[in-house]
C-alpha cells in the first residue's frame, strides 16, 4: 500500500518539462498532461501518448541528453 501511495503521488506530480521513464523502458520528456494520459517527446519531432499509470520514475533533468 505504501508503494501504491508513492506511485499515485508521483503520477499526480508529473508536469510538462519533466523527464520520465516508463514501465516499458521508454525515456522521454513530458510535453503535455491530461487526466489519464501524458504526451512524451522521445526524439526530435517524435511524440507518443502514454497512460500516466505507466510512468515508473521521474529522472533528473539532463538524463536524456546524457543517454
Amino acid at each position: 500500500q505504501k508503494r501504491q501511495k508513492e506511485h499515485t503521488a508521483l503520477i499526480g506530480a508529473v508536469a510538462s518539462g519533466d523527464e520520465v521513464l516508463t514501465a516499458g523502458g521508454v525515456l522521454g520528456k513530458v510535453t503535455g498532461v491530461s487526466e489519464h494520459y501524458a504526451t512524451l517527446q522521445i526524439a526530435d519531432n517524435v511524440e507518443i501518448k502514454i497512460q500516466k499509470s505507466t510512468i515508473s520514475a521521474v529522472v533528473p533533468k539532463g538524463t536524456i541528453e546524457a543517454a
